[in-house]
């Protein structure tokens, strides 16, 4: 037999009474809960549920809002990590607006206008108050080119016509801001090669006008003393370079234009694409795209592929035939 003392007798009854509040109150929490559910009509759940939401004060913002989740879930199973953008700075590290909106905003509109030259050529003035020293891409029937403008945001451009109905379209942050059309008539009296590419490979297109050879008069590259007014008088042909090869997207090309419908002797021309071996392009091939027109017409276009040799040809340049079709005139 157990004698217990009187400080253990009144401890534990103590100790009982709490036990039994306790649990009175908890049978009437419980009981409150079923009485709810039977008015209402819904089900009650005895597990631990609890609502989880997002907090929009800490981490680092992002672009874009996450989805707060708002229906009760079990918080154990679904507890996730998400990037919070603060309540105060809502837009911080965005993309620039000119990725994200094609409307001109406030007084940012930017225009692309087109004149007639001689030798089929179009005057393009671009004005773009907004994209000061800014870097663009225009876009003209498959033959595509960079420029940037100066420090009021205006660029002028001498740039070949490859069709008589002619349109013009500029690009900044690759996103078209400006178009323009007009019409070249006189482009019938000439026919026209692009050659094209995108990045800082030095390639070239050289024309041997009626059996001329490397360095005689008759060979037309960007470098030689050709004009838009000798081809307006019908003695040869003449190359426009176009495009920045520094720019973020440097897109470049060169077109020869000559004057086939103003020629004074028939015979054939020969196109050569030409390329400097460098410490970056040897032993690999570079990508290009050709385009020929004939009197305002489409006759080609196609990709190029062009291999260069291994890097003990550093320094040299080369000529490569086959890349285009010659060009055959009659005498006028």
């Amino acid at each position: 037999m157990f004698v217990m003392s009187g400080k253990a007798t009144l401890k534990t009854v103590l100790v009982t009474v709490v036990v039994a509040l306790v649990a009175g109150l908890s049978l009437q929490i419980a009981g409150a809960g079923s009485a709810e559910s039977e008015r209402t009509g819904s089900a009650y759940r005895s597990e631990v549920i609890s609502t989880m939401t997002v907090n929009n004060a800490q981490s680092d913002s992002i672009f874009g809002v996450p989805e707060v989740v708002v229906t009760p879930l079990s918080h154990l199973e679904n507890v996730q990590t998400v990037a919070a953008i603060p309540a105060s700075h809502p837009d911080m590290a965005v993309p620039a607006m000119g990725t994200i909106q094609a409307g001109p905003i406030g007084d940012c509109q930017t225009t692309l206008a087109a004149s007639p030259e001689i030798a089929a050529m179009v005057h393009l003035h671009v004005s773009a108050k907004c994209h000061r020293n800014a870097f663009f891409v225009i876009r003209h029937m498959g033959m595509t080119f960079s420029g940037k403008t100066d420090s009021t945001g205006t660029a002028r451009i001498s740039a070949p016509a490859l069709a008589v109905d002619a349109s013009f379209a500029i690009s900044f942050d690759n996103l078209e801001v400006a178009s323009v059309a007009l019409r070249v008539p006189d482009l019938v009296f000439y026919d026209r090669a692009v050659l094209q590419w995108r990045g800082k490979d030095n390639l070239q297109l050289h024309a041997l006008e009626f059996g001329a050879k490397i360095g005689d008069p008759g060979h037309v590259w960007f470098a030689a003393a050709s004009s838009p007014e000798r081809a307006l008088a019908g003695e040869r042909g003449f190359i426009k370079r176009l495009g920045l090869a520094a720019a973020d997207m440097p897109y470049m090309a060169e077109v020869y234009t000559v004057p086939s419908g103003l020629m004074k002797r028939g015979g054939a021309v020969s196109l050569y694409v030409g390329a400097l071996v460098t410490e970056r392009n040897c032993n690999r091939t570079v990508d290009a795209h050709a385009i020929q027109t004939r009197a305002g017409n489409m006759l080609s276009a196609r990709d190029l592929y062009i291999p260069l040799p291994n890097c003990d040809a550093q320094g040299r340049s080369l000529l490569m035939p086959n890349m285009f079709e010659d060009v055959i005139l009659a005498a006028r």
